[in-house]
């Protein structure tokens, strides 16, 4: 792991109720990666971001935050410390405007006291919400939204960036334009931890990625390598590696 590793787990499991969701999970992220988590449904997943951003008490294990432990700290605490999660979901402010959608973002980091973010580089990297910063973000299509929480939380300067799905319910276009956006942010510097069951773009984007299978890590490397390996081209993609 590198001086500069950003968020280490440890050994972490998560239950629910007598039902162990995440067993033993060891993971890191460095400054300005991408790292992809992959599997199937029930794999364990979103509960691990979850348990991340607080939302899910981690009943064995650490988190190691920016050198700082992160087992049971409330969720708004996680947010103002830097990690920002983008939930499944595209849960958009349907009510406000898209501009006053992004100015939420800035707003957490102000109460964090971070500067906000650009709000001229985000616009740039979202061209298709410039000529809809006046309109209700429920009038905007599934893709839009999800541009639109994505700006919303680069908006609040994350340290670290947690996405959840993004391409869940998008039609194939919108997929590549997000993950387009996506690339651009990476190639910012933005470092970023992404559930995502599309295989092919989840590790087109990861510099690093973990494959999960009922609540466990069981092959990990990079991106490139885990798209050409056999078992991953078998389980996901329809076929065994060329």
């Amino acid at each position: 792991m590198s001086e500069e590793t950003i968020l280490r787990v440890s050994g972490m499991s998560v239950r629910y109720g007598p039902k162990v969701a995440v067993r033993d999970m060891s993971l890191h992220v460095d400054q300005g990666e991408v790292v992809t988590l992959l599997g199937a449904n029930g794999a364990g997943k979103s509960t691990t971001l979850m348990a991340l951003s607080g939302f899910r008490s981690v009943s064995d294990g650490d988190i190691t935050y920016r050198g700082k432990p992160l087992s049971g700290v409330a969720p708004a605490r996680v947010a103002r410390m830097g990690m920002v999660q983008v939930p499944e979901g595209r849960r958009v402010l349907p009510g406000m405007t898209v501009a006053e959608n992004l100015e939420l973002g800035a707003a957490c980091a102000r109460r964090a006291g971070r500067a906000p973010g650009d709000l001229d580089w985000i616009l740039e990297r979202f061209p298709v919400l410039v000529s809809k910063r006046d309109v209700n973000a429920g009038l905007l299509s599934g893709g839009e939204q999800q541009m639109l929480v994505i700006g919303r939380a680069l908006m609040a300067s994350p340290h670290l960036l947690l996405l959840d799905e993004p391409s869940l319910g998008l039609a194939p276009l919108m997929i590549h334009a997000v993950f387009d956006v996506l690339r651009d942010i990476k190639a910012d510097g933005v470092t970023m931890l992404l559930v995502e069951q599309n295989v092919r773009e989840g590790l087109g984007l990861a510099d690093r990625a973990y494959v999960l299978e009922r609540g466990q890590v069981v092959k990990e490397g990079t991106g490139g390598d885990l798209l050409d390996d056999d078992m991953i081209q078998a389980a996901y993609l329809g076929g065994g590696a060329a």
